[in-house]
């Protein structure tokens, strides 16, 4: 768990969503690539899919890998991956903190395999702002009150053996909640764990506990991350079909809690099924609308309230036929997806203008068509979905090696408005896919060996009235990012982003009046290491044109130094934004496994200092230490985690225990 591992996601987030979209959920993206570095796939034991979903290989590349093992056996050492056609230098590099080459053999009996592994470990963490929020007071009233300290407790182990089994346990306090034990709460507030077995005759995957599922586009079936629209503009479009994976996130929602499995059957067919019930918060309005709550945070009375009132069941069965590459023939996956959700109390949204087709009722069922098909330069993909009585959504695209130096992807979709899916993770513009149409054109041309340029543009309608947009609408974007790499060492970018899309006219307008809002971003960013010294450099700008124009920028400087059992970084932002419609999104470093993407927002500056000490060959101890300073506002947040003042200063601790 080197310094110089851990900071691969880093590196990897800031090319795949450099621009900050508010949208997207970025803890599930860091968890996904910071699971990768400390639990590596075996190279020799990994999927077509599970290779695909690292964001990095071309489709063309993985069946290069495919066959390669297919046709010589194992791969011995990691860098025979140069053998393999299709596999460049640079590639080569890319991937080597995601994939390793197991040399040992499982042990004989469980537990002895358990033991062995070398990749087992428990980490424990600690955090909290320094200052006491408005929920802490005493003289708020018994429903705003948080009725647990102000510290962030999260624990977890996980021990892997890959192509063989998982074990993970994930225990949870948030800032506010209590800790206590009675018949709802046993201590923390959130568990969850899981037993995975692999492989074992017949059946390819069994879990037991927690887990999210993943096939075709995740248009019917989507679980954890999907990676949206970002300057990586070919690889991250296609989605992978991983099937069913263990949940270890502190996410108190988007996952599946129960059994599933995947058996092999005759003839290159699998078989998938799952179940799983899970409590759900709630909350009641006055007029009796029932909303499912997302937050997972239980510190007030009114959140206690809303706890695990609502009951959710989800069944489905996946069938799924796969064909592996050969010599002269594209590797083929299709598959049939059911999916029915049910829950115990009727959903009733309190009615607006726009959530007219947002889904009510008890129960919605899901089935959908899935296909994906790579020849040559060629990778073809798609899924259609129906909601039974409802509506319907399609997905479908190809990418294209149209040359060594240039790849292309396309990308068309449509939702309706009466197309409902609770766990999807397609493209889409808006949060969930539905009420959109799209087609998306994107290219990556490589000029020489050290410039290159990516870009995309996307065209979009919405046919129904959305979130402050209330009347149909349409809107495009475009984004360019042109790249210099000097060296493995040393690159340097600049980033161009466009955006149009119809929005409420603000201030007095009546609420039905729009017009198009033209958002525009630009960064420019530079790396370059002396060492074991890095240093980095970002200038972020904004504007938002809408009757008036408002803007906002941020310029930071990190830098990081790392030496034998010692590695340390830091980072000073200045930023100053007109309004909130222009906040600065900046990935942070953080501790192990931990994730930091704040909106810098008002008149500031940003500070931090992150240390890593390796304390024995079995022990690492970290910390973080952040402080905002605003220059003209006396409070900062908003409701119970209002703090007074100018200042606001962050604490994190943890520690990170290697078992073997």
């Amino acid at each position: 768990m080197s310094c110089i591992t851990y900071g691969r996601p880093q590196a990897m987030i800031e090319n795949i969503v450099p621009s900050g979209d508010a949208d997207l959920n970025y803890e599930d993206l860091f968890e996904n690539l910071a699971q990768l570095t400390t639990n590596p796939i075996d190279i020799n034991c990994a999927t077509s899919d599970q290779l695909s979903s690292l964001g990095i290989l071309t489709q063309s590349q993985v069946d290069n890998i495919i066959v390669y093992r297919k046709d010589n056996g194992d791969l011995l050492e990691i860098y025979e991956l140069q053998s393999i056609p299709s596999l460049d230098l640079e590639t080569i590099h890319e991937i080597l903190p995601y994939v390793t080459i197991r040399s040992s053999a499982p042990g004989k009996n469980f537990l002895g395999r358990v033991r062995s592994q070398h990749n087992t470990y428990l980490f424990a963490r600690y955090e909290r702002t320094l200052q006491r929020a408005d929920g802490y007071s005493m003289s708020g009233d018994s429903v705003t009150l948080y009725r647990g300290d102000p510290g962030r407790f999260y624990s977890r182990f996980r021990t892997t053996s890959p192509g063989d089994l998982s074990i993970g346990l994930t225990a949870e306090k948030d800032a506010g909640e209590q800790l206590q034990w009675n018949k709802t709460q046993r201590g923390f507030d959130f568990h969850s764990g899981h037993v995975q077995l692999l492989n074992k005759g017949p059946t390819t995957n069994f879990i037991a506990g927690d887990y999210t599922a993943q096939f075709g586009q995740g248009l019917t079936l989507g679980g954890g991350f999907g990676m949206g629209k970002g300057s990586e503009t070919i690889t991250t479009l296609r989605r992978s079909s991983t099937g069913f994976l263990p949940y270890s996130s502190a996410n108190e929602a988007g996952f599946f809690r129960g059994i599933a499995s995947s058996f092999s059957l005759p003839a290159s067919f699998v078989l998938h099924t799952f179940g799983s019930s899970l409590q759900r918060d709630a909350s009641n309005s006055d007029e009796g609308s029932l909303s499912v709550l997302q937050s997972g945070k239980h510190r007030t009375e009114n959140e206690l309230n809303g706890r695990h009132r609502l009951t959710e069941r989800n069944y489905g069965v996946v069938v799924e036929y796969k064909a592996l590459p050969r010599q002269h023939r594209g590797s083929l996956d299709i598959g049939w997806i059911l999916h029915h959700t049910s829950f115990s109390q009727p959903i009733n949204k309190s009615p607006t203008i726009y959530n007219t087709f947002d889904f009510g009722g008890t129960s919605n069922t899901n089935t959908g068509l899935f296909a994906n098909y790579n020849f040559q330069n060629l990778n073809f993909f798609g899924e259609f979905s129906q909601t039974i009585g409802r509506g319907r959504g399609c997905v479908g695209g190809v990418l294209a090696s149209i040359s060594r130096n240039i790849d292309a992807s396309l990308l068309v979709r449509h939702y309706d408005r009466t197309f409902y899916t609770f766990y999807s993770n397609a493209i889409s513009e808006s949060t969930t896919p539905k009420n959109e149409s799209g087609i998306y054109w994107g290219w990556k041309h490589a000029i020489n060996r050290r410039l290159f340029y990516t870009a995309y543009v996307d065209l979009f309608t919405f046919p129904w009235l959305r979130f402050r947009n209330y009347q149909p609408s349409t809107g495009t974007e475009e984004l360019i990012r042109l790249t210099y790499k000097q060296s493995k060492t040393s690159e340097f970018f600049v980033q161009f982003r466009d955006e149009r899309k119809s929005r409420n006219i603000p201030g007095e307008a009546p609420a039905y009046k729009s017009a198009t809002a033209n958002r525009q971003n630009w960064i420019l960013g530079s790396s370059l290491s002396f060492g074991k010294l890095s240093l980095k450099g970002r200038i972020q700008f904004s504007s938002l044109r809408q009757q008036t124009t408002t803007r906002g920028f941020a310029i930071a400087f990190d830098a990081g130094y790392d030496w034998n059992r010692f590695s340390v970084a830091a980072r000073f932002a200045v930023f100053d934004t007109d309004d909130f419609d222009n906040r600065q999104y900046m990935n942070e470093r953080d501790v192990l496994m931990a994730f930091s993407f704040p909106a810098y927002y008002g008149e500031g500056t940003r500070s931090y200092l992150v240390g890593r000490f390796q304390a024995t060959s079995w022990l690492d101890l970290w910390i973080k230490i952040a402080e905002t300073s605003y220059f003209t506002a006396t409070s900062s947040g908003s409701g119970g985690d209002m703090i007074d003042g100018s200042k606001r200063h962050d604490f994190k601790a943890e520690a990170v225990f290697r078992l073997n």
